[in-house]
């Protein structure tokens, strides 16, 4: 039989009843009328928060230091542009730089240091010394050191690349107050030249 929280409906057995059982009676019944309200209301027991549930989100946790080829930005680890596997194998921590290995050069490390004789190897894929190619006239090299086979840049010619082709001169110009040193075309006809100077450009007419 469910209960019901009009306690007066029973005062025909109340007089009956001693005074200590009526109290619990009345206190039993009262809680069972408050349960009862709160299922109605739609309420159901309070659940109660536990610290963990209500603290605030904690700060991520900023790196000290960030591995190999990484550097710190806002907060966070981020890779370097650096150029693998050959280029660089470390960079700024602060400012993601790359540090190039010896014979490369550039932002990122991808370009031969051609001025201290380190070229693009043939097939490409790596820079190599090539200590008896020219800084001017080589493309790109095989083999190391003095035994090296040179490949030279266009208008350039001789086994080192260190001369002009035929019809082209050489020319001296100054970039960044460094002498920069380039084979041109000669200003001739094609058809009725036999050669030009290869410092001047001076043109030298066939015969007739």
């Amino acid at each position: 039989m469910p209960w019901t929280c009009h306690v007066f409906s029973l005062h025909q057995h109340l007089s009956e009843l001693p005074t200590r059982l009526l109290v619990v009676i009345v206190f039993f019944v009262a809680l069972q009328c408050r349960a009862q309200d709160d299922m109605g209301s739609g309420e159901g027991p309070t659940t109660p928060v536990s610290p963990a549930m209500s603290a605030s989100p904690q700060t991520p946790t900023v790196p000290m230091s960030c591995p190999a080829l990484e550097y710190l930005s806002n907060g966070a680890c981020v890779a370097c542009v650096c150029s693998q596997p050959n280029g660089s194998d470390s960079c700024n921590a602060m400012t993601g730089e790359c540090d190039c290995s010896v014979g490369y050069m550039g932002n990122t490390c991808s370009e031969c240091n051609e001025t201290a004789r380190y070229f693009q190897s043939k097939p490409p894929g790596a820079c190599l010394l090539c200590s008896s190619c020219s800084s001017n006239g080589t493309a790109s090299c095989s083999g190391t050191g003095l035994m090296s086979t040179c490949f030279c840049k266009r208008r350039w010619a001789g086994q080192a690349c260190d001369s002009c082709a035929h019809l082209t001169y050489r020319n001296v110009t100054q970039i960044d107050s460094m002498s920069h040193v380039d084979c041109i075309d000669c200003p001739c006809s094609a058809k009725g030249t036999s050669s030009c100077d290869p410092d001047s450009g001076d043109c030298s007419c066939m015969p007739g």
